[in-house]
């Protein structure tokens, strides 16, 4: 499909993890946007207690979104980096190698 050297490859891990750890940072703003939402409303708009409530859902849920994301990053990240030490080690392609595709496998 591609060729990457292993400069190319360890960049791309790189910016794997970067992505990852902006997410988990992400989710602290989100908490705390998340509880002091109903009390912003509550001074511009008439709010009763009912509205809090789905306040909390929503950042819940968007904190849980979040979450999965860094998780399934942090381990696109760690495959990444085993794909690399994989190729480095065997020694397949020193320079450049090759990320398999549909076409290869049916050669």
């Amino acid at each position: 499909m591609t060729d990457m050297t292993q400069e190319q490859r360890k960049k791309q891990i790189a910016k794997q993890y970067l992505l990852s750890i902006i997410y988990f940072l992400s989710i602290f703003p989100v908490i705390i946007l998340a509880f002091s939402l109903p009390f912003i409303f509550a001074k511009f708009f008439p709010i009763d207690g009912r509205h809090i409530v789905p306040c909390y859902v929503f950042g819940g849920i968007i904190v849980i979104f979040l979450f999965m994301q860094a998780v399934a990053s942090l381990r696109h990240a760690e495959e990444l980096e085993r794909d690399y030490e994989y190729h480095r080690i065997s020694g397949d392609c020193p320079e450049a190698f090759t990320v398999s595709s549909n076409e290869e496998k049916n050669n």
